[in-house]
């Protein structure tokens, strides 16, 4: 290190603001997680993923519960997307 600093270039981004009313719950979770509010017809995938981007489970049906036992304990990202091509990502925190 030599003491000095650079900066880069600013960069705005916009975001939309998200329309859908989808509950994902408990949070934070231990076994298993529910998600409310989406329509059986309407669900194409639900992904779950790590803090490093690695998808470790996947699920194409909506079911009353998602399982997560054999999870590690940490922060993952839902990525919830449904047939008219919305996604969704929810933070989740498995116990």
């Amino acid at each position: 290190m030599d003491g000095q600093s650079t900066y880069s270039a600013l960069k705005t981004v916009y975001a939309e603001k998200a329309t859908s009313n989808l509950i994902v719950y408990p949070v934070p979770a231990t076994n298993k997680f529910y998600i409310g509010n989406i329509p059986a017809n309407q669900l194409k995938e639900i992904k779950m993923i790590n803090e490093n981007g690695t998808m470790v489970k996947r699920w194409t049906t909506l079911q009353i519960s998602y399982d997560i036992h054999d999870i590690a304990t940490g922060i993952y990202y839902l990525k919830i997307e449904t047939k008219d091509g919305s996604v969704e990502q929810v933070r989740l925190t498995k116990l």
